[in-house]
């Protein structure tokens, strides 16, 4: 945890150092160099259209009306949530003697479009911002939009990646879900209004726009897209209204923030995901704890593939041991899932979403049971091995 420190402070540090370089380079009309100053370091006046807050590129107007103000509130989020991310990381490390991977993946895509926007193409463009801005750093593209639209591309695509379809997949699912909807007061889709409010406080407002499950409802699905588009879209807005960035700048920012949202988000989950699943609820380097896998649904789904594989080899008289090893590996996997859907790892769970849990746990189980007959079947010794037990991985 001491070496994450100490990278994120020499990050910020780097970035600092890259920004007073830019400052010089894009100065306005106001606040033109003074020559005569040692080294050319000092300017002639100060800001007169408000002051900037140091550090978070946002001016302050003055006399600033209450829309004005509820823009520079806007301006600061995108670093707030940045700053909760790494205290939540800092947090669960602690919890869990290990920083997941989870929290580890978004801090790495914050420092991406850092290092893309204030090493690359600011330097490259050097645009200067509008005249009644009060910053002194350049302008192109707007940071702030390419962070509050690249965040909440990133959480949406990885989300609808997650939606499982909320409804029951056997007998004894099916009777618990029409017990819960017996005992609901019907108010929207099935939700009472205390569980509408407590379901969107709980799936939408994660301390960082990365969901904290495997597998979401459809329901956590719109609330988070809801929770986060209210936060995150209107950034690029403010940045206009308080003259930080003209529209042009804004509207790069933005198309640039979803560009990387979206080839982050295929390179995670093709070199990341799909490669690294059976790491999870391992510790990998001595600090760092795998918890960000696939959904529930790609990992079964991946499970019946290869017990289809071992199916049809079997009928052949051919045995593959790729395929066997990874469903042995697959039944290790299994083990992680049933351990996410204990109750006592669950931070909230409401009285009608105990079905949807149980219903993946039967799946996931029969699962399960399903790759040790075909292992036991192929090879006996194998099959042997694989113990069904209740999962001893930690909840996180």
């Amino acid at each position: 945890m001491g070496r994450a420190h100490l990278l994120l402070v020499l990050s910020v540090s780097v970035t600092n150092i890259f920004c007073c370089e830019a400052a010089a380079q894009c100065t306005k009309g106001w606040n033109v160099l003074n020559a005569s100053a040692p080294n050319g370091t000092t300017f002639t006046e100060a800001c007169p259209y408000g002051y900037s807050i140091k550090g978070f590129d946002v001016t302050v107007p003055n006399n600033a009306t209450w829309l004005e103000r509820v823009c520079v509130i806007y301006g600061l989020l995108p670093y707030l949530i940045i700053g909760g991310a790494v205290l939540d990381a800092i947090g669960r490390g602690i919890k869990n003697r290990g920083i997941g991977s989870r929290s580890v993946i978004f801090l790495v895509f914050v420092g991406f479009q850092v290092f893309i926007s204030e090493f690359i193409l600011k330097k490259m463009v050097q645009q200067a911002r509008p005249e009644r801005s009060c910053n002194l750093t350049c302008g192109m593209p707007s940071s702030h939009s390419i962070m509050s639209v690249g965040f909440f591309v990133f959480m949406f695509l990885d989300a609808a990646y997650r939606v499982k379809p909320s409804y029951p997949l056997d007998v004894s699912s099916a009777r618990r879900y029409t017990t819960a909807l017996e005992t609901q007061n019907l108010f929207c889709c099935g939700w009472s209004p205390r569980e509408m409010i407590l379901g969107l406080v709980h799936t939408g407002f994660n301390v960082a726009p990365v969901a904290d499950s495997h597998t979401l409802s459809h329901y956590d699905f719109a609330s988070m897209s809801l929770v986060w588009g209210v936060l995150l879209l209107p950034v690029p807005f403010t940045r206009t209204v308080l003259f930080d960035h003209s529209p042009l700048q804004v509207t790069a920012g933005s198309i640039i923030g979803f560009m990387e949202a979206v080839i982050f988000f295929a390179i995670l989950r093709r070199l990341f995901t799909t490669q690294f699943n059976h790491l999870l609820g391992k510790r990998v380097g001595g600090i760092f704890i795998h918890n960000y896998g696939l959904s529930s649904s790609e990992e079964v789904s991946r499970c019946c593939i290869l017990l289809a594989q071992a199916e049809d080899d079997w009928e052949t008289g051919e045995t593959n041991d790729e395929v066997m090893d990874e469903l042995s590996q697959k039944y290790d996997e299994l083990k992680w899932y049933l351990a996410q859907l204990d109750p006592c790892c669950a931070s909230f769970t409401l009285d009608e979403e105990a079905w949807s849990r149980e219903d993946q746990r039967n799946v996931i189980t029969d699962m399960q049971r399903q790759i040790k007959a075909m292992v036991t079947k192929v090879d006996p010794e194998a099959g042997s091995k694989l113990i069904e037990e209740e999962s001893s991985l930690a909840c996180e």
